[in-house]
């Protein structure tokens, strides 16, 4: 008879170690290597063009779906997600204060992961493009930017207590991740509009502003996920993962 190693009397911790800084850096090195490769082949294809590219690019394009930079961020967003969960779950339980707003961060970025790879947001540009009476120039080239601009604003509204009263470290880095994030889906976004209305979507160059775009996206990730680890470790006396019967 086998004698179990994880004997009642005996039991082995397990126990993983994160250091939410180093594995930041390790996340970010890797969005720099994917944004490199997806240039590189769009480059190839643009600037000194090889037949039958698009094989390649539909896997490493950063602005593709179901890419592999697609699905990289598809795993942080959800990561980011389950956290929040864990964490709104905790304040409810504890009855502390705004259990609500991290129940909404969870619920939000839930569907920014199925947004990855869905694209759910640009199903808005037709019907906004009929709203605003056709295709808007410049930076609402994009039309989907109008109600996410509207939704942004009144989400910073419902958020602002929220952030006044989370410790100072945590504030500075969930804004550093808002303005990384806000700045690629909004700001590179407006720019790449602006781009697309007069050269079209079809060039390097938009290329080049759509990849700062889906790298800036990455870093906002990453950068909320370790402050996420980071209040985890600092806010909670003990983490626990019970499996039950």
């Amino acid at each position: 008879m086998s004698q179990n190693p994880l004997a009642a009397n005996d039991r082995s911790k397990f126990r993983v170690n994160i250091n939410p800084k180093k594995l930041a850096w390790e996340l970010e090195a890797i969005s720099f290597i994917l944004a490199l490769v997806s240039l590189s082949v769009r480059y190839l294809k643009y600037k000194a063009p090889v037949d039958n590219m698009a094989s390649l690019i539909s896997v490493v394009d950063m602005d593709t779906e179901l890419s592999i930079p697609s699905i990289f961020s598809f795993i942080l967003l959800s990561v980011a997600a389950a956290l929040l969960v864990l964490i709104a779950a905790h304040m409810k339980k504890a009855q502390a204060r705004h259990a609500a707003q991290w129940y909404v961060l969870a619920a939000g970025f839930a569907f920014m992961a199925f947004d990855e790879g869905a694209s759910i947001h640009e199903l808005l540009m037709a019907p906004m493009g009929r709203l605003l009476g056709g295709s808007q120039p410049g930076i609402f080239y994009f039309t989907w930017i109008v109600p996410a601009l509207a939704g942004i604003a009144l989400l910073g509204l419902f958020f602002v207590r929220f952030i006044i009263d989370l410790p100072a470290k945590t504030k500075r880095a969930f804004l550093l991740a808002a303005a990384l994030y806000l700045g690629g889906a909004v700001g590179f976004e407006m720019l790449g509009g602006e781009l697309a209305s007069v050269e079209g979507m079809k060039n390097f160059n938009f290329c080049i502003v759509a990849t700062i775009e889906e790298l800036l996206e990455l870093s906002g990730t990453i950068v909320f996920l370790s402050a996420l680890l980071a209040y985890i470790r600092e806010q909670f006396q003990m983490v626990l993962i019970n499996i039950n019967r």
